[in-house]
């Protein structure tokens, strides 16, 4: 058994969890959709959030083939980027079983600190497992941008330019998982 076919199964289980969450979240948000008051931007980056995970799954063969994974304590550091990615996705949508009316954006601007100080932690890992994985910093320049841009997102409250984030992410995402080839 090689070490991907080894590591993949518990790969699988924390994007399975995250994509499980997510699409239990948009399942209740329909359902109780008369207790909700509806927003885009959380739902954007739901939408974000669950192509994200499916990237995950597209992407993670790579990073199993990294050095850093040949003993437990490397995968542990390997697997941080998807802990923290699936911990972001957790908290793009509420759970409405603590409350019985839901105002999205109001949901959205009390949780944006947490959402995105995770989401920049993702971030910056992605940057650091592969440069102690493959030795490279590919990706410095793609997510240090996004981290920055992200990153303020934590300390505005303009509607603005959460908005113009939101949908530049989505879309800047959608064009990179277009791009990307696994062969």
């Amino acid at each position: 058994m090689t070490r991907v076919q080894h590591l993949l199964p518990f790969v699988s289980i924390i994007v399975g969890l995250g994509v499980t969450g997510l699409l239990k979240e948009i399942y209740f948000l329909f359902k109780d959709r008369k207790q909700v008051q509806w927003h885009w931007i959380p739902l954007v980056w739901a939408i974000s959030a669950f192509l994200l995970l499916i990237n995950s799954w597209y992407e993670f063969e790579r990073t199993l083939n990294y050095d850093l994974t040949s003993n437990a304590i490397g995968f542990a550091i390997s697997i941080l980027p998807l802990i923290l990615k699936y911990a972001f996705s957790t908290s793009v949508l509420p759970d409405l079983s603590k409350s019985s009316t839901i105002d999205l954006k109001q949901y959205y601007f009390d949780e944006k600190n947490l959402m995105f100080s995770i989401f920049v932690l993702h971030l910056i890992s992605v940057i650091l497992v592969e440069y102690f994985g493959a030795g490279t910093l590919n990706s410095l320049l793609r997510n240090g941008i996004a981290a920055t841009l992200i990153g303020a997102l934590i300390f505005t409250k303009n509607k603005y330019y959460h908005g113009v984030i939101t949908i530049a992410f989505l879309v800047g995402l959608i064009v990179r998982m277009s791009q990307q080839y696994s062969g």
